[in-house]
């Protein structure tokens, strides 16, 4: 299980939450589930959109898209049916509140942090990003947004903060996000 969180909202969760379960998917060939373990809505919206496309299959609060299960909404019930599933993989969006979530991903084998240096966001990036450093493990750390002269060279609790490639789609997986993805998320 990976789980993605944000430190602030308008982060970039849900877009990268599809980034990656679009690579473990589609590059991968990973049965890959996709739970939306937050009240932002964005799952009813993503179906909503895709509802008249031949790409979305709906079943009763979860569909598929490209062959990743999107699950809205998922409740305790939907945590304890993956612990039973054909699943290779599952991708957690836990949104921004992470307070809210905190058992939940702590069950997470990998926990991605998602943060933003634009000026008026990085405060909350950083804070959080010290605060898990000393109690919840081992974070991996992601920058979505700001600081448009970043080198590669930003730390956070001393270690690297990757830049999440620009991507309009999220479902589409480049070359540049394959290269992004290929270098810490192989199975």
């Amino acid at each position: 299980m990976i789980g993605v969180a944000g430190s602030s909202p308008g982060v970039g969760v849900t877009h990268f939450s599809i980034m990656i379960a679009s690579y473990l998917s589609g590059v991968l060939g990973k049965r890959t589930a996709l739970l939306e373990e937050n009240k932002s809505g964005d799952f009813a919206r993503i179906f909503e959109i895709l509802s008249e496309r031949s790409v979305l299959k709906q079943e009763k609060g979860s569909c598929s898209v490209l062959e990743i299960s999107f699950m809205k909404e998922a409740g305790p019930e939907t945590f304890s049916d993956l612990a039973n599933s054909e699943f290779d993989t599952v991708v957690i969006d836990f949104g921004h509140d992470f307070e809210a979530v905190r058992t939940k991903f702590q069950l997470c084998q990998r926990k991605f942090l998602v943060g933003s240096l634009a000026e008026w966001k990085i405060h909350s990036f950083l804070k959080l990003a010290e605060e898990k450093k000393r109690s919840d493990g081992k974070w991996e750390y992601f920058i979505s947004q700001g600081a448009a002269n970043y080198e590669g060279a930003f730390k956070i609790s001393g270690h690297r903060a990757r830049r999440i490639p620009s991507t309009e789609d999220a479902f589409t997986v480049s070359g540049e996000v394959i290269a992004f993805f290929g270098g810490f998320l192989e199975y």
